[in-house]
């Protein structure tokens, strides 16, 4: 037999691969790059969430470019898109980052000596050179320029292709971010207040005389002065006056009452038989007799609905003025020849009414006459009245023929 060599094997077993030299394969390598990439790009992205303090300390702001793409590229493991969705919707982080800027603004705000303005980022301004210097860019990409010693800034316009600025947006530079400090908020606009117009005077009502009462009647001077004056309710509110009737004491009391209503009561209070309270004339006579212009009769009567003669109402009027004579009463009624009637206890306050110039006789009486028992009517009464608001300074005096002079 020839020995022979033992034939081949059809599928012969290869060699192993020797390992190189650095311990690793190459497909080794490629995963180790691979997890190094995956996990730098998950710590770039947690870093750069925080405010990007990243960007902040390499010297970018917060648009930088670098980490835009970084985000937005997909990688073909897919995390770009998944990075990009979870800082679109992460909404506490970008409740965070507006805070953190708030927080920033208010502190820049606060180191401001003067007020500022703030210009959003949607708006442009040519702002002057001295303006510049002093503004304070934001990471939003607004600015603050402070108004102290800056001429006035041009307007804000929109950029190209910006749409109209809503009403909260104009608004942004009236309303301070939060934190501000309330030294450095704008000032509100002042609104200037009208003057105000100068009304013309009001014009009183001119006074009209009673109806009754023409203008060529005898007293028609002294009832005017006295309603033009108002000095007497009765007079100025009724429309007729009645001067030619015949006038009662209540009557009298209710005028003297009223021309004379600031006399000082100095009587008691005297209650009469013939007067009710539930009289409307009963407090006009209480008036009368408390200052002591009036008295009653001696049998406890006032007697109200009696004609008062022409004596008794210079008798009044004297007697609640307090008028005395300077001289003898006969000396000084004298001149009267038609006193015969009239009681003696009258003539002192007669002779003081008559020298103080307050008898007053109508055109039937010539002025040697007196007529003192005669009834008076109401024009007569209204005269005498007014002579004694004459004597009290209240009126001035009248220049007329029926004033009778001692």
């Amino acid at each position: 037999m020839t020995n022979s060599s033992p034939p081949e094997s059809p599928n012969p077993i290869p060699e192993r691969r020797r390992r190189p030299a650095t311990g690793l394969t190459f497909d080794e390598m490629i995963a180790i790059i691979v997890a190094f990439s995956t996990i730098g790009t998950i710590l770039l992205w947690a870093i750069g969430g925080r405010n990007n303090k990243l960007a902040g300390n390499l010297g970018l702001n917060g648009n930088s470019s670098l980490l835009a793409s970084d985000q937005g590229n997909d990688t073909s493991f897919g995390f770009g898109n998944i990075l990009s969705q979870d800082t679109n919707t992460d909404a506490s982080v970008r409740e965070q980052k507006l805070e953190a800027e708030n927080r920033q603004l208010a502190a820049r705000l606060r180191e401001q000596d003067a007020p500022v303005v703030y210009i959003p980022p949607n708006k442009t301004v040519n702002l002057p050179a001295k303006a510049e210097r002093k503004s304070i860019s934001l990471d939003s990409g607004g600015k603050l320029v402070p108004l102290a010693g800056v001429a006035t800034l041009p307007g804000l316009r929109n950029k190209p292709g910006d749409r109209p600025p809503t009403k909260a947006e104009n608004n942004v530079e009236t309303e301070p971010p939060i934190g501000m400090s309330e030294k450095v908020k704008p000032e509100a606009e002042v609104v200037p207040i009208p003057a105000p117009v100068q009304q013309p005077p009001a014009i009183a009502p001119a006074t009209k005389m009673p109806q009754d009462v023409a203008v060529d009647y005898w007293a028609y001077p002294f009832i005017k002065q006295i309603r033009d004056r108002g000095l007497v309710s009765e007079i100025a509110k009724n429309q007729e006056l009645e001067p030619n009737a015949l006038i009662t004491r209540a009557s009298m009391a209710t005028l003297v009452s009223q021309a004379f209503d600031k006399q000082p009561e100095t009587q008691a209070i005297k209650k009469f038989n013939d007067v009710s309270n539930k009289n409307e004339l009963a407090k006009d006579i209480d008036k009368a007799v408390r200052t002591g212009f009036m008295q009653g009769y001696s049998n406890n009567e006032f007697k109200p609905l009696e004609n008062i003669p022409r004596y008794q109402v210079l008798v009044t009027l004297a007697t609640g003025l307090g008028l005395q004579p300077s001289q003898d009463a006969d000396q000084i009624l004298q001149q009267f020849g038609d006193l015969a009637q009239m009681p003696d206890w009258a003539k002192q306050q007669v002779a003081a009414a008559t020298e103080a110039g307050l008898v007053v006789n109508p055109p039937d009486l010539d002025k040697g006459s007196l007529a003192p028992e005669r009834s008076a009517t109401r024009g007569e009464v209204v005269a005498m009245i007014h002579q004694a608001l004459v004597k009290t300074g209240r009126l001035k005096p009248l220049e007329s023929e029926y004033i009778v002079k001692p």
